[in-house]
């Protein structure tokens, strides 16, 4: 948060310029207690095939692919991993990796001693949680972390236990924030699911955006967004292709009159109907009727 801006205008040998000086304030946020007790830190760099056997122990390890590919089983499951990947293994879960015939590259860190809410001790992340988390945008900044962090435990400098520790709880806030990021993601897509299930159980009915969002105890322009962004058209525009896929279905295969298919599909006529089906499909409901059978009938023959 801003609460402090300064702005100047100055003069000197090459003309006017701006000053800006901002100060930025912590809010109220919750600070995370955490000081992890790192056991270990250090780099892998395999230039050909390599593997290591399934094991499991009773601290928390992260590693991060700086190169290459591979393929790392957790719990039983396999699960591609790639450069710029982050690998989650919480204490006592089962896991063993190998890379691809190209070789693979990784730095990686070990702590114990870590507590999180709701969550059990030296577990970074709940059980069952995908442990593979691309890394994004933060690629370049966690890979410099981490080789800061295997070089200042190689050289054990004065005050290197502070900084690797800091170094360590800064990586683990991140990755904390990136699984908040995609569950909150993941909640946006089930819900916008039930929203398109909703939708296609009751396509009949003359559904309104009102009424669709009180339905999720929404706002509208909050259901609006949010579903536009998740997937891809807004609730009325799903609506409308979902009843068009029905449309041309029922015309293709059926011997139903295009007023019937328009009462099927919750249109008040049939004029109405075939106005909407136009736009959408570039051909009355009748051009489509015929060219859909001409084609099937073409593809017996």
């Amino acid at each position: 948060m801003v609460l402090y801006t300064y702005q100047a205008v100055g003069k000197d040998l090459g003309g006017l310029f701006m000053t800006k000086h901002y100060h930025y304030y912590p809010n109220n946020e919750k600070l995370l207690k955490m000081k992890p007790n790192i056991i270990f830190s250090g780099i892998l760099d395999s230039g050909g095939s390599w593997s290591k056997i399934r094991h499991s122990h009773m601290y928390c390890e992260i590693l991060y692919v700086s190169d290459g590919s591979g393929v790392t089983n957790v719990g039983g499951k396999n699960y591609n991993i790639k450069k710029g990947d982050l690998i989650i293994y919480n204490k006592g879960v089962w896991h063993g990796e190998h890379s691809d015939a190209g070789g693979i590259s990784m730095l990686f860190f070990a702590v114990k001693d870590i507590e999180i809410s709701g969550l059990e001790e030296n577990h970074l992340i709940p059980d069952g949680r995908c442990p593979v988390m691309p890394s994004g945008s933060y690629d370049v900044m966690i890979e410099n972390m981490l080789k800061m962090m295997v070089e200042e435990l190689e050289h054990k400098n004065e005050y290197y236990k502070a900084i690797t520790t800091n170094i360590a709880e800064v990586l683990l806030c991140y990755i904390l924030r990136f699984y908040a990021i995609k569950a909150a993601e993941n909640e946006n897509v089930e819900l916008c699911e039930k929203i398109r299930d909703y939708l296609e159980k009751n396509y009949k009915q003359n559904i309104t955006v009102e009424e669709l969002a009180a339905k999720f105890y929404l706002s509208k322009f909050y259901m609006l967004h949010l579903f536009k962004e998740t997937m891809g058209v807004s609730p009325m525009k799903y609506l409308q292709y979902y009843k068009m896929k029905n449309a041309m279905k029922k015309l293709s295969e059926t011997d139903r009159t295009i007023t019937e298919i328009a009462c099927s599909l919750g249109y008040e006529d049939g004029a109405a109907f075939s106005r909407v089906f136009k736009r959408s499909a570039g051909l009355s409901p009748s051009e489509y009727r015929e060219r859909a059978r001409s084609e099937a009938g073409s593809s017996v023959d």
